[in-house]
């Protein structure tokens, strides 16, 4: 087989009609030249174009999309008066649980935030003021009829997130939907209703504490009773000894019981005095530090990186692509052909 060798415009010999510098080395260790990556590009440049108008598609489709409106509400949580002069240690953690009660830390807040009672309530509450229109229906975008039971939490768990600042403790509520005037009320009915639920809880813990308190009372005053009726018996029996006598010493074991039982009485009467001031207390546990705007700004669409991530996107699906055909490989058995 005879092979037809003639010059190329830049000096390099044709092999079969293939210029010599664009042709791929044949060996081991071989370098694919640039053009041999190009080429398979450049070929199947409609399906390049077909890839890339889809992903700008797609981004544009989102222009169309209405604006959503994000109402931040930046909370605190209040501390219990009683436990915040304790010192550390396990004592001022006993003390907390014995007079204190419920902590509103940051975590708890946060949680109670996102507690499935509150996600629910805040659901079934209207939208706005003379609206039958529920909130779930602007989250769910359908009538209340449509719309499951198993489906209300989930879809409000996607539009009312919160975040913990690990440094400062302040706990920043954001509810993001489409229409803005909703979503500040959402933000303030579910700030309401985890602050209504942290009381209904703190108040449940000090009517057990006071119901506790009561027995504990009971029984000092039975303690302090016994042992005030035997010194009664005791100086009823005795009314004349010696100093130093045996009966001197029983007289003052008792009287130490009377002033024991009579601390213990006292204390136990503190303490259900302040568990019945718990009870009756409205203390907030949630201070609102920086409140929903007056004017919502909506959200970013950050366009230009969206387009960006689909174009590259689109890329990889051709590039892909043509590996899988074999566009990409060097045509061995051609050439070999050529100088056979």
């Amino acid at each position: 087989m005879s092979v037809a060798l003639r010059p190329t415009p830049m000096g390099s010999i044709a092999v079969g009609g293939v210029p010599a510098r664009h042709a791929v080395p044949v060996g081991d260790g071989a370098e694919v030249s640039l053009s041999a990556l190009v080429q398979p590009w450049r070929r199947h440049w409609r399906a390049v174009a077909v890839a890339l108008g889809l992903a700008w598609a797609a981004v544009g489709a989102t222009v169309l999309q209405p604006r959503e409106y994000s109402a931040s509400i930046a909370l605190a949580a209040v501390p219990n008066p009683k436990t915040a002069a304790l010192s550390g240690g396990i004592s001022a953690l006993l003390a907390a649980g014995q007079t204190g009660g419920l902590q509103a830390t940051p975590r708890f807040v946060a949680a109670l935030l996102g507690m499935r009672g509150v996600m629910l309530g805040v659901a079934e509450l209207p939208a706005t003021p003379g609206r039958a229109e529920k909130v779930i229906e602007v989250v769910a975008r359908r009538p209340r009829a449509r719309i499951a039971p198993g489906e209300i939490e989930p879809a409000m768990r996607e539009v009312v997130t919160n975040d913990v600042d690990k440094n400062t403790g302040i706990v920043t509520l954001t509810v993001t939907l489409r229409d803005s005037a909703v979503a500040r009320r959402t933000a303030l009915a579910v700030t309401a209703a985890a602050e209504s639920q942290y009381r209904l809880v703190s108040r449940a813990q000090a009517a057990q504490q006071r119901l506790a308190t009561a027995e504990r009372v009971d029984s000092a005053a039975r303690q302090l009773r016994r042992a005030e009726e035997r010194l009664a018996d005791f100086i009823a029996g005795h009314r004349a000894y010696a100093a130093y006598a045996d009966a001197t010493i029983e007289r003052t074991r008792i009287e130490r019981d009377v002033a024991n039982a009579n601390v213990v009485n006292t204390q136990a009467l503190q303490d259900r005095e302040q568990a019945i001031a718990h009870e009756l207390e409205d203390t907030p546990a949630l201070a609102v530090v920086d409140g929903v705007p007056a004017t919502l700004v909506p959200t970013p669409r950050h366009l230009a990186i969206k387009g960006f991530l689909a174009s590259a996107l689109a890329l990889c699906a051709v590039g892909a692509w043509l590996f899988v055909r074999g566009e990409f490989a060097a045509p061995r058995d051609r050439r070999g052909e050529a100088f056979a």
